[in-house]
């Protein structure tokens, strides 16, 4: 079952940030977002062979969470969840 307390308010903080790193992309180097891109496809890879879930002691900052999901999410051209789905674990 999804915490949808914990879930909610990152989406709508996400949603608000995505356009403003959608807006910058244009702005920034292409062999940057190259590498940016590369960097977060090996992250993710990683991420899929390796995590382990576990409990945490503090719950993170949501407002955070979802302003960094949504900026990168839109910089890059990924969905943000791929940043978003091991805070929600």
């Amino acid at each position: 079952m999804p915490n949808w307390r914990v879930g909610v308010p990152v989406l709508i903080v996400a949603g608000m940030h995505s356009p403003v790193g959608a807006g910058l992309t244009p702005q920034v180097d292409k062999k940057l977002l190259l590498g940016m891109s590369a960097a977060f496809l090996v992250f993710v890879g990683f991420m899929m062979l390796f995590f382990l879930a576990c409990k945490r002691d503090k719950e993170l900052g949501r407002a955070g969470v979802g302003s960094m999901a949504g900026f990168l999410g839109g910089l890059l051209g990924v969905g943000g969840g791929d940043f978003v789905l091991p805070v929600l674990n």
